[in-house]
């Protein structure tokens, strides 16, 4: 079964962070890319920074833990910096929308015009593996633009939203996207949203699996008939 895993919030700040994320992963090429222990997030103001550490903290990380660490750049110096050799070149993923791909400044102007009262909700789109991307080939624009209709119809509200595919970190391809509506989901829709999930990465599982047979039988007559 497909993955769908969404919260939401109310922050413009946070909002923006999330699509920085969405379409960036951080590299070893900034000069203030420092190792800091995760609990010194906990009380910063910075929402992208504030955004991050609630997201990735680990809550069973100890206090004074000196294995726990995670990479971030700082307005202030750290003592300890990052090995070069554990340093990563810089991801820049494709953004994109109902309309195609989508620059950062129009994902963030989206968020900068949001009605009042709306919210923004960060879901994540992850196809099972061993059921449905098995062979890490499924078209996950085109399942990602059916998820986000159903999603649409069951909050009764026109939602925008900007995505990106993440299949560069991680063997487990999926996609994250930030939502905006002034709608809520209950119970009943997130089973919904899941259920189609589901049904959209199977039906182009077997999409793919019968366009890949029937491509394999032409081969096969050609051959027989080259003989």
């Amino acid at each position: 079964m497909a993955v769908f895993v969404m919260n939401y919030t109310q922050s413009k700040g946070a909002a923006k962070a999330n699509i920085k994320y969405m379409q960036h992963r951080p590299g070893g090429k900034t000069e203030r890319n420092h190792l800091t222990h995760c609990c010194a997030l906990a009380g910063i103001s910075n929402p992208e920074q504030l955004w991050y550490f609630k997201t990735y903290h680990d809550l069973t990380c100890k206090t004074l833990s000196s294995d726990y660490h995670i990479g971030w750049s700082y307005p202030f110096k750290t003592r300890k910096k990052v090995p070069q050799k554990d340093k990563k070149e810089r991801t820049t993923r494709t953004l994109f929308g109902w309309d195609g791909a989508m620059e950062r400044q129009d994902a963030y102007r989206m968020v900068d015009e949001a009605e009042g009262g709306s919210s923004f909700f960060r879901i994540k789109i992850s196809p099972d593996p061993k059921t449905e991307d098995t062979r890490r080939d499924l078209p996950l624009r085109e399942v990602t633009e059916t998820i986000m209709q159903t999603f649409e119809d069951r909050i009764h509200k026109q939602v925008q939203w900007v995505a990106a595919e993440h299949d560069d970190h991680t063997p487990k391809r999926h996609v994250h996207v930030l939502a905006v509506s002034r709608g809520r989901l209950n119970r009943g829709d997130l089973k919904d949203i899941i259920q189609q999930a589901t049904d959209a990465c199977l039906a182009q599982r077997r999409a793919l699996d019968l366009a890949q047979e029937q491509m394999q039988e032409r081969e096969g007559e050609a051959w027989e008939r080259s003989r």
